[in-house]
């Protein structure tokens, strides 16, 4: 008979897959080898086996019942020679590799069972029909290899088809890392035993082991949500698993789905747990279930157990209990049957729970040991309203009642420290964390240090967490906010923030809508405690959160919201870093991480880039604030090209003069110890490079050399004597020197110049310069006419500010130790030649007036040609408020360091 048209089979030797290949599959795969073999059951042959043993008795009439339903009906028309069912074969080859491909790129494979099934037909269909000379195979027409047959594709196709596939990858066991979340799970595997309960849990399970009972005996393991009874239940559990008299299992009620359930789902699993000890129990156990729930049952279920016990006799219930209770009894084991989660409950669900362990399971040598929060089941059944006194009812259910042993707090910082310092931290964050637990937890030495510190208060991380749940889920959101603003935010403040909201969702919803918070009076842009609006929410919440816990929210809320030392520029108090803690962006902030990242690259792109944020005004400000508690550097050469940095940045020059001021004058003992080991000479030949560093402008490096000149002359606040007074003063007398040479014109910055090089006071603190400067100024006046003409356009100064027109005016203080005597200016300026007409008309209005001045000693004088007087009045106005000294009384020259 024609099945398909046949060929000749030609064998072909196909080439073995080495070893490497498998390997290679399963890595690529995940394949866990030893998961994908042990999920097969070797009942899982006797199918394929019954199917072959079948076949090989009945071939031949299994051949006639192929033929009769399936080739001659069907296969008989197969057109012969066709080209098109060539293509139809192929494509279905074609579109099953990829239906297989698909599957092994989603890393599915075929169970073994279903190899089984495939190579038995596959057998079967080689040895059955495809050697068998009863047939003749349709072979491909088009130029493929003649032993190839289209029922070879087309069963081929089928198997793939019809096969299992699952997934058997590696467990997903991913190491610690800083982004691992902890879960809320007890293993004790995993887990050291934190709370110290385990030689409790040891001497409860030695009890246990020492008693047998002719009825159920019912423990209740008290503790409040997160008290660690899970974990003690694990730990007691562990330890009498140990004892071969005993059989153990976990029974978890809220896994089902109702009530009327909790019974029939215990039974169950009791009946696995024994059956093995005694076969005929199960039976037993299962009718004596069935009777305990009759009584929920529905209306028709009962009718047919009434009409049943007609014909049937039937054991009563206290016979089938007894039978039980003996069997139990036989085994010699003692029944240890541990359920948690009561909370998880309804009160219904915890009633059928409690009459399970009071009545229905009543067996002799049966535990019941139930972690319970007393509290909360007490408020359950008092809804349920079945009970008079529902304390007084626990007491009847449970013969032993177990209260957690108590824990030290103390050891909240440390487990903060396995759970979220982990190795892929670097050392900085992991400093940043030690450092953060020491200020806000009770954080002990190590017991290797050999010391252990007095026992201090609980701090705030004690305050707000009360159990190690508390502590995981803290941990949780901590490391969520960490991992995205550890570089952008005060650590100490998002680590409060986080505690805040773990403790109390509202607390943390009222600050972050800012209600609770308002701007402080002297400081606009600061934010305080909302007292009036906090004290009501206590007041609302009395009664419903334990007055300790309002109290510990308020210690935190005014922890988070002051000012301290150790808190960097991104405390959350200040009100242009707010919204960084709860939207997660920086919006017009510099990212900490990247300022830090621009710190340790060269001059040149610090500058860049420091520049680039001063123009941005809100960016500007945030690099003051940043810049105010950078203060220590990693050494010298560092400090050096952040001073040549800060003295070049085009915008606030003043504030970046008092900063630099700080760090190299006002730290400069600081900066001997820290950066040159105490050695002195180092340390001045620091600052002469400072002084010889041509990145800092000329004016900039006398004006930070005269705060170190005026030690020697004006003995203040600092003492800070490096080199000595005749030393400071060659240096901004060398710069001075150079300014002069490369200046084109004179103006104001020329005159303050000249002020840095101080000599001495005299009377009235009045101010000496440095001859050998004035003298310096001098040469430069009488051979630039251009250097005298600018001077005498600063000559006339108004006496007092601000400026009013027809005030009094006074004379350039310093012109007389420029020129040793005012005669001697004055006939200068008689024979000077001015290319500017206002700056001649001026030069005649001081001729006007220069013998009055210096003749009479007078400070000050007035214009009263009203003409002139118009005219000077002009000059002023157009100079604005930036004019040269008018006075020969020393001027703080500290003020140029002052924003």
């Amino acid at each position: 008979m024609q099945l398909f048209r046949r060929s000749q089979i030609q064998s072909q030797n196909k080439t073995a897959k080495t070893p490497a290949v498998f390997l290679w599959l399963g890595k690529w795969l995940r394949l866990d080898i030893g998961l994908y073999f042990n999920a097969f059951k070797f009942r899982a042959l006797i199918p394929p086996l019954a199917l072959t043993f079948i076949f090989v008795l009945s071939k031949k009439i299994i051949k006639s019942l192929i033929n009769v339903y399936l080739v001659c009906p069907v296969f008989q028309w197969v057109p012969d020679k066709n080209i098109s069912a060539d293509i139809v074969v192929l494509l279905t080859g074609f579109l099953t590799l990829i239906f297989l491909f698909k599957q092994l790129v989603k890393h599915l494979l075929p169970t073994l069972n279903s190899l089984i099934w495939s190579v038995t037909i596959l057998i079967i269909y080689v040895y059955g029909f495809r050697s068998s000379n009863e047939y003749v195979f349709y072979q491909f027409n088009l130029p493929l290899p003649e032993s190839l047959f289209y029922n070879d594709i087309l069963l081929a196709s089928l198997l793939v088809l019809t096969s299992n596939y699952k997934s058997f990858f590696n467990k997903l066991d991913i190491p610690k890392t800083r982004y691992a979340l902890l879960t809320d799970g007890s293993t004790i595997d995993k887990y050291t035993d934190a709370y110290g309960r385990t030689e409790y849990a040891n001497t409860i399970a030695e009890h246990i082991n020492k008693t047998s009972t002719d009825n159920s005996f019912a423990i209740a393991v008290t503790g409040e949500w997160g008290s660690g009874k899970t974990d003690f239940l694990s730990r007691l559990k562990k330890t009498l698993e140990e004892s071969t008299d005993n059989i153990c299992f976990d029974f978890n009620p809220w896994r089902v789905s109702k009530p009327d359930a909790i019974i029939e789902e215990f039974f169950k699993s009791l009946t696995v747990k024994l059956q093995p000890y005694n076969q005929s129990i199960a039976g037993k156990i299962r009718d004596y279930s069935k009777r305990v729930l009759q009584t929920s049952k529905d209306l028709q279920f009962r009718l047919v157990d009434a009409l049943l016990g007609d014909w049937i006799p039937e054991e009563s219930i206290q016979e089938q209990y007894e039978n039980i209770n003996a069997g139990i009894e036989s085994i010699g084991k003692r029944i240890v049957v541990f359920i948690d989660d009561l909370d998880r409950l309804t009160g219904s669900e915890v009633m059928e729970v409690l009459r399970l362990i009071r009545n229905t399971a009543n067996f002799s040598n049966t535990f019941f040991i139930v972690g319970i929060d007393q509290k909360y089941i007490v408020e359950v059944l008092k809804n349920t309203k079945h009970f008079s006194n529902e304390e007084e009812y626990l007491k009847k259910v449970f013969q032993l009642v177990i209260t957690l042993p108590a824990f030290k707090k103390e050891i909240f910082s440390s487990k903060v420290k396995e759970f979220i310092i982990t190795d892929d931290l670097s050392p900085a964050s992991k400093t940043k964390l030690t450092d953060t637990l020491g200020r806000l937890g009770v954080d002990f030495p190590d017991e290797e240090t050999g010391f252990v510190l007095p026992v201090s208060p609980e701090h705030l991380l004690e305050k707000l967490n009360a159990n190690l749940r508390d502590l995981k889920r803290f941990c949780n959101s901590f490391k969520i906010a960490f991992n995205i603003l550890e570089d952008e935010t005060d650590i100490y403040d998002m680590f409060l923030l986080e505690l805040i909201r773990n403790k109390n969702i509202e607390v943390y919803n009222k600050i972050r809508d800012r209600s609770l918070l308002k701007f402080e009076k002297e400081h606009s842009d600061q934010f305080a405690l909302n007292e009036e609006v906090w004290q009501p929410f206590t007041e609302s919440k009395k009664g419903v959160l334990p007055p300790e816990d309002l109290t510990n929210l308020e210690e935190a809320l005014q922890y988070l919201l002051t000012d301290r030392t150790f808190k960097n520029n991104r405390k959350i108090k200040l009100a242009h870093n707010f919204f960084l803690y709860f939207s997660y962006q920086l919006f017009n902030l510099i990212s900490l991480k990247e300022f830090n990242e621009t710190i340790e690259k060269d001059y040149d792109q610090v500058l860049v880039k420091f520049n680039e944020w001063a123009d941005t005004p809100a960016k500007l400000k945030e690099l003051l604030a940043i810049t105010e508690y950078l203060l220590d550097f990693k050494d010298a050469s560092f400090l050096q090209k952040m001073v040549a940095v800060y003295l070049n940045i085009k915008e606030s020059k003043e504030y970046w003069r008092s900063h630099v001021r700080k760090l190299i004058f006002e730290h400069s003992a600081g900066n001997l110890d820290q950066y040159f080991e105490g050695d002195q000479t180092k340390h001045e030949t620091f600052l002469k490079e400072i002084m010889a560093d041509k990145k800092i402008s000329l004016f900039n490096r006398a004006l930070l050399a005269n705060q170190f000149l005026e030690v020697f002359i004006k003995p203040g606040r600092f003492s800070n004597k490096v080199l000595d007074k005749k030393q400071w003063q060659d240096i901004i007398l060398g710069l001075f020197d150079s300014y002069l040479a490369e200046i084109a014109h004179l103006d104001l910055d020329s005159i303050l110049f000249l002020m840095l090089n101080d000599d001495s006071r005299v009377s009235g603190d009045r101010v000496v310069l440095n001859p050998a400067a004035t003298q310096k100024l001098k040469d430069v006046l009488t051979t630039k006419p251009e250097f005298f003409e600018d001077y005498v356009s600063m000559f006339i100064r108004p006496y007092g500010y601000p400026y009013s027109p027809g005030g009094e005016m006074t004379f350039e203080p310093y012109m007389e130790q420029i020129f040793t005597t005012w005669g001697e200016f004055e006939k200068i300026l008689e024979k000077a030649v001015f290319k500017s007409g206002e700056n001649d008309k001026l030069r005649k209005v001081i001729l006007k007036h220069i013998d009055t001045f210096y003749a009479k000693k007078d400070e000050s004088f007035i214009i009263k040609d009203k003409t002139d007087q118009l005219f000077v009045d002009s000059i002023m106005l157009k100079q604005g408020p930036k004019q040269p000294p008018s006075s020969s009384l020393s001027i703080n020259l500290s003020d140029l360091f002052s924003s």
